[in-house]
């Protein structure tokens, strides 16, 4: 059975709880105290036999793995890297020389003012798409929990990264009470999206506040819009609900792993009708009948029989 990793975090449920192999899941807290709980918290739940490995930018993983007594994997490979984009985008490399990564769940904690230039936030986009593939690659599962200054600027920037990342989260620190919020968030149990809950921190950990405990917020994705570019002829997403994607193709990758979102793909030539008539059916198939697939004709388009696509 493929493996999944639980996030350790008391009373949350399964459809925000586990991450899935392969798997990019990404939370911001505005503090570096509330990222170091939870760093600990993570790797404290996981069973002595995980193959995990822990990686800290800018900061040292003796700070995380401090006081965690006899609690998560028997064996943990540490590894520290220099505050800077350029040492990101070495890290694939970086892990295959320092351990085997098959199979396992890699921890990158790290500071979100790395990416605080329009410059750096350009790069990434293409260093989270190498980093799908690799995870796929190696059938592991990357949680990366960043902290501090800079997180309205990479959440808007990670928003657009629906499809590429599995999950997303802000951990925000409101003086009284601290929200966990979801974007979107991807496992076996399904999709989830646009919830809210309040956490509470304790002597175990970060834990879902009791009123949030008795009645979970709907877990489905039926207010998200996942949209070919094109379809706006420019435009910007039109809310916060909108996932804007390059081509109809990374749209229905997407697709696979949503429930009951909204797709809206573009149609420009005659000749990719066939092509995808053929992905909608297969969308369809998979994801059943909750799902909404909208096209939209960019062009006068010459329908021609197609076979084999029913």
């Amino acid at each position: 059975m493929t493996p999944s990793f639980p996030l350790g975090i008391l009373q949350l449920w399964d459809e925000l709880q586990q991450m899935q192999t392969p798997g990019l899941y990404w939370i911001h807290t505005d503090r570096k105290a509330d990222a170091t709980v939870l760093c600990r918290q993570v790797i404290g739940i996981q069973p002595a036999d995980t193959r995990a490995a822990l990686i800290c930018v800018g900061g040292t993983p003796a700070e995380i793995v401090e006081g965690l007594g006899e609690v998560g994997p028997r064996a943990l490979p540490l590894f520290s890297l220099p505050e800077s984009g350029r040492a990101l985008l070495q890290l694939q490399e970086d892990l295959r020389r320092g351990l085997r990564p098959r199979g396992r769940l890699l921890l990158l904690c790290l500071p979100a003012r790395i990416w605080q230039d329009e410059a750096e936030r350009a790069r990434l986009h293409g260093w989270l798409a190498g980093m799908t593939h690799w995870l796929r690659e190696q059938g592991c599962t990357l949680l990366i929990i960043s902290h501090g200054p800079g997180g309205d600027a990479l959440d808007a920037a990670l928003r657009t990264e629906y499809g590429t990342l599995s999950g997303l989260v802000r951990l925000r620190w409101l003086q009284d009470r601290h929200s966990y919020q979801v974007a979107f968030w991807f496992n076996r149990s399904g999709v989830s999206a646009n919830q809210k809950l309040d956490l509470i921190p304790g002597g175990s950990g970060w834990q879902v506040r009791a009123e949030h405990q008795q009645q979970p917020q709907p877990r489905n994705d039926e207010h998200l819009i996942l949209c070919q570019k094109k379809v706006l002829e420019g435009g910007e997403a039109l809310s916060d609900h909108w996932r804007l994607f390059d081509s109809n193709e990374a749209l229905a990758e997407a697709g696979q792993q949503a429930r009951a979102a909204t797709l809206v793909f573009s149609l420009q030539y005659s000749q990719n009708i066939e092509a995808l008539a053929r992905q909608l059916h297969r969308l369809r198939r998979r994801r059943g009948k909750m799902l909404k697939l909208v096209v939209r004709e960019m062009a006068v388009s010459c329908v021609r029989p197609m076979s084999g696509c029913c």
